[in-house]
């Protein structure tokens, strides 16, 4: 069983997921919230009835929690919540399991990836991740107690690693429209941004309509023509038994290395029709070549 703090708040057993009335009432789905956000935690009874009851309390508070936990236990299972007269806390897994929980494992697994050069492993764990978290809001609808507010704030943070990693580690495996993705979509989420200024490269399609729809600056376009013209042109040279024509160096540490810079094409909204028509006809190329060619003899 895995109780759902993203989104709604709901119950998923055997594959369907259920919420409000069908996992019990008011005051049980509030019991619920309260273990599986303290989950791991024993809770006492007096903090169960401060979260149940905000101002009048039952003759026998004590007796009200248990009888909402009997209720719990003969809806969902007996495993669902452990404990007695003193406190609760949620079932342990494997039998019961939080969604944030299993979100939070994604995203140490998409962190581990990355950090050990499995880039593509990485992206896939974040993924997963935000898809489960969305856009980080807990238990809507809920008032914004303090627990639920300081869960609230731990989601957000699960959310922005996992927006991190995923970005990075897409642009480590060249694909950068899923890095614009998931920074838009953290631009879009965080009211405190007003205006965001993006910027890329590779003049793929996506950057492209981006640019068009006002939500990306600039992006550069490296025509596959002149990269494999300058290409064959220093493999002639060498054939020749001739050093290229280099325009710049670099050093890598060990020797300067010369190289040419091919020209580029920095698109932005204003260019001309013919430039953006040349990028929509011709496009990236399927393998790049680079806008830098190096060489050493």
């Amino acid at each position: 069983m895995t109780v759902r703090l993203t989104g709604s708040f709901g119950v998923t057993r055997g594959g369907a997921t259920v919420f409000g009335p069908r996992v019990g009432s008011r005051k049980a789905r509030r019991l619920l919230m309260l273990l599986a956000v303290h989950r791991g935690q024993f809770v006492g009874v007096d903090r169960i009835v401060d979260a149940l009851w905000d101002e009048r309390l039952p003759r026998e508070p004590d007796r009200n929690v248990a009888t909402l936990v009997s209720r719990l236990r003969a809806m969902l299972g007996s495993e669902v919540i452990t404990g007695g007269r003193e406190g609760y806390r949620l079932g342990m897994p494997p039998a019961v399991r939080v969604d944030v929980d299993a979100a939070a494992e994604l995203v140490a697994e998409a962190a581990r990836r990355l950090a050990g050069g499995e880039p593509a492993f990485a992206v896939t764990a974040a993924w997963r991740a935000l898809e489960m978290l969305g856009t980080g809001s807990l238990l809507v609808g809920e008032a914004d107690r303090e627990w639920i507010a300081a869960a609230r704030v731990d989601a957000q943070s699960l959310v922005r690693e996992a927006r991190h990693t995923a970005a990075a580690a897409a642009l480590l495996v060249d694909d950068p429209a899923t890095a614009a993705q998931v920074a838009a979509d953290a631009v879009a989420a965080d009211s405190a941004v007003t205006k965001a200024y993006v910027t890329g490269q590779d003049a793929d399609k996506a950057s492209i309509q981006a640019i068009i729809d006002g939500r990306q600056g600039m992006t550069v376009f490296k025509d596959p023509r002149t990269l494999a013209r300058d290409t064959v042109a220093a493999a002639g040279s060498f054939l020749q038994g001739r050093t290229p024509a280099a325009t710049r160096s670099y050093n890598n540490g060990t020797i300067n290395v010369p190289f040419k810079t091919s020209a580029i094409v920095v698109v932005t909204s204003r260019r001309s029709r013919l430039e953006r028509a040349s990028i929509r006809l011709f496009g990236p190329p399927t393998v790049q070549v680079g806008s830098v060619l190096g060489w050493r003899r």
